[in-house]
C-alpha cells in the first residue's frame, strides 16, 4: 500500500512539474541531475529519463554549466534562494533560481532544485519600449527646440549637462 502510495505521489509530482512552462531540475552535491521535466529535457535535446545521473556539463556543456555550478554551491552553502540572469549561446535570456534542498534526515543528500523561467521575450519587448520612448522624447524635444529659435538645442544641451552630472554622481 505505501509502495502505491507513494507511485502516486510520484505521478502526481511528473504531472505537475511537466505541465509547467519553466525547465525544472533537481542536482545532488556532486552537480548530477536527479530529476528533470519534460521542459527541462526539450531544451537540453534530451529525453528527462536520459539526463537523470548525467553532470551539468554533459548536459548543458562545460561553458554553460559552469555558471549554474558555482550558483548550486553558493545556494547549498548560503541556505537561501539565489536568483541570477543568464545569457544562452543561442541569445535566450534565462531567469534561474537556485533553491536548496537540505538533507532530510534520513539519508538523502542535499540538493538543490533549479527552475529556469526563459524571459526572453520579455526583455525584448522592454528594450522595445525604451527605444520608443526614447525616440518620443527626441521628437519632442525637437518640437520644443524648433518652436523658440533663440533656444535652440538648448534641451538637447540641458539633457548632456544632467547625464554628466548624473554619471558623475553615479
Amino acid at each position: 500500500d505505501m509502495a502505491r502510495r507513494f507511485d502516486a505521489r510520484g505521478r502526481l509530482l511528473r504531472l505537475v512539474t511537466d505541465s509547467q512552462p519553466n525547465a525544472i531540475y533537481m542536482t545532488d552535491g556532486e552537480d548530477r541531475i536527479s530529476f528533470a521535466n519534460q521542459e527541462a529535457a526539450r531544451r537540453a535535446g534530451i529525453p528527462a529519463a536520459d539526463m537523470v545521473g548525467k553532470g551539468l556539463a554533459a548536459v548543458f556543456g562545460p561553458a554553460a554549466a559552469r555558471e549554474r555550478i558555482a550558483f548550486n554551491r553558493r545556494a547549498l552553502e548560503g541556505g537561501a534562494k539565489l536568483v541570477h540572469t543568464l545569457q544562452g549561446d543561442d541569445g535566450r535570456v534565462i531567469q534561474a533560481a537556485h533553491v536548496p534542498l537540505p538533507a532530510d534526515g534520513v539519508g538523502a543528500r542535499p540538493a538543490v532544485l533549479v527552475v529556469e523561467n526563459d524571459v526572453t521575450e520579455t526583455v525584448t519587448e522592454r528594450a522595445r519600449r525604451e527605444r520608443t520612448l526614447n525616440h518620443l522624447v527626441g521628437t519632442l524635444m525637437a518640437v520644443v527646440d524648433k518652436r523658440d529659435p533663440y533656444a535652440g538645442h538648448q534641451s538637447e544641451r540641458t539633457s548632456e549637462l544632467a547625464r554628466a552630472i548624473a554619471l558623475d554622481m553615479q
